[in-house]
């Protein structure tokens, strides 16, 4: 993630209103398998890109909260699962803070 993006995700965009988004679960096909994946973007036009990689607790509720906070703010966010060769959706679970309580 860009510092830009950084920033604007913790912090928030005061001079933009949040955008309406659409989130859709991707399958991306790679040679050793498919990995699953959340797609997070505008509802429409064209925007850079931010790739959230997690090192922990695989595709989980916490995780997409991310993508749905930065996407409004005008960027397509794509989420995917690092552990997609043993586990498939949010069934990681290492622990309680992947919770999205």
């Amino acid at each position: 993630m860009s510092v830009a993006a950084g920033l604007v995700a913790a912090v928030g965009s005061a001079s933009a209103a949040a955008l309406p988004v659409v989130e859709t679960d991707v399958a991306i096909k790679t040679p050793d398998g498919t990995c699953d994946a959340a797609f997070i973007h505008p509802s429409a036009g064209s925007h850079p890109g931010v790739l959230i990689w997690m090192d922990a607790f695989g595709l989980c509720p916490a995780i997409r909260d991310i993508g749905k906070r930065i996407a409004p703010e005008g960027y397509s966010v794509l989420v995917p699962n690092p552990f997609y060769r043993l586990l498939h959706g949010s069934s990681l679970r290492l622990s309680s803070s992947c919770k999205n309580d």
